[in-house]
């Protein structure tokens, strides 16, 4: 699943209440972005799937802030 999928999948578990399961995608994303990061030697301006790698941190961190899913 690429990350794009996993965000969206994500705002789709929120929107059906299933916070458990969408803040594990959550979690799931910020794993992908760090292996990127790790493995790959990507840089917060690079770009996965044409977005900026901190803009995929940005986006799934507000996902778990916003929606009161950080434990």
């Amino acid at each position: 699943m690429d990350l794009t999928t996993t965000f969206s999948k994500a705002k789709s578990l929120i929107q059906s209440n299933k916070m458990d399961e969408a803040r594990d995608m959550c979690d799931l994303g910020l794993v992908k972005v760090a292996q990127h990061r790790l493995m790959d030697g990507y840089g917060i301006e690079d770009k996965v799937e044409r977005v900026k790698i901190g803009v995929w941190l940005e986006r799934f961190w507000f996902l778990l802030e916003n929606n009161n899913l950080l434990l």
